[in-house]
């Protein structure tokens, strides 16, 4: 029987924890194990994690000085002995059938090297679809990530990959670590997408996509920098990633209802690339988020 050695990095989300345990206890799927990296929580992390220590033989928990998600999930890694490895985050829900429809995938596939499920986003009160539900089934390559990481963390990779690239761990690309290290990989590999929904992606305030857009911006124009760097990719793919780096700022931008950046860094995306999607952000950017609100709330 296959096993799933699922890392999981945590930093003060005690509240979250236990629905996320709980769903995971709970797989259909038995053959798991749960590796917990607590990077240096201030909370009471701890004591909410100790009876699923008691509990269940299955939790390991391990505490690290604060080092950011990438060297957490490199620290559960090492740490772990099941044939694929399953990265998730500390305040999401596996639905019961999660691990089952990978481990069938597995063996319909022939044992692929990356797959993943899809996920519903949640913000407590309503269920909302994400753009990866969208996708077919099928293989897909580093192209499908230019615009964006449509995974997040929730994927799946073969352990003993010889040349599989570990979690980027420099501070600068934190909350990006998870693109970085996906198309970094899938340069030379493929990631196979199963058409079910198996996870709920929990939308709240303290999400690292929630912080500041100067901040995140920043961020994600310094991974596409990095990942450039790193790459060797077309003049075409290049411009793709700085387009659509700087539409994701003006996505934000417009979302904290800064028209005026909103605006700026689209300018600046269609430097890069001529897309509908600009457009149609632009056209939004015009008639203004609350206007916008009212007229879809109707």
């Amino acid at each position: 029987m296959l096993t799933f050695s699922i890392i999981i990095p945590t930093y003060n989300r005690a509240s979250f924890l236990p629905n996320t345990l709980k769903s995971i206890l709970k797989q259909e799927y038995s053959s798991f194990e749960v590796i917990l990296v607590d990077d240096g929580s201030t909370d009471n992390t701890k004591e909410v994690v100790l009876p699923y220590l008691n509990g269940s033989s299955r939790v390991s928990y391990y505490y690290t000085d604060n080092q950011e998600r990438g060297a957490a999930r490199n620290y559960g890694m090492s740490h772990a002995v099941g044939e694929y490895l399953i990265f998730f985050d500390s305040d999401d829900t596996m639905h019961t059938d999660h691990l089952s429809v990978l481990a069938a995938t597995i063996q319909e596939e022939k044992s692929p090297d990356f797959l993943a499920t899809k996920y519903q986003l949640s913000d407590g009160k309503k269920i909302y679809r994400t753009d990866i539900q969208s996708l077919n089934s099928g293989y897909y390559d580093y192209k499908l990530l230019l615009g964006g990481n449509l995974f997040s963390c929730n994927f799946c990779v073969k352990r003993l990959l010889d040349d599989l690239v570990s979690f980027n761990e420099m501070r600068e690309y934190a909350a990006f670590e998870d693109w970085i290290f996906l198309v970094q990989n899938l340069t030379r590999r493929k990631i196979y997408v199963v058409d079910a929904v198996t996870i709920t992606m929990n939308d709240h305030q303290y999400r690292s996509m929630r912080q500041s857009n100067k901040k995140l911006l920043h961020k994600r124009l310094a991974s596409s920098e990095y990942l450039i760097s790193q790459l060797s990719i077309s003049k075409n793919e290049q411009d793709s990633m700085w387009a659509n780096s700087y539409y994701f700022g003006a996505v934000h931008a417009y979302l904290e209802n800064s028209r005026w950046d909103c605006f700026r860094f689209l300018a600046r995306a269609l430097k890069y690339q001529l897309d509908f999607k600009f457009v149609l952000l632009a056209i939004k950017a015009v008639l203004g988020k609350p206007l916008i609100t009212k007229l879809v709330s109707r």
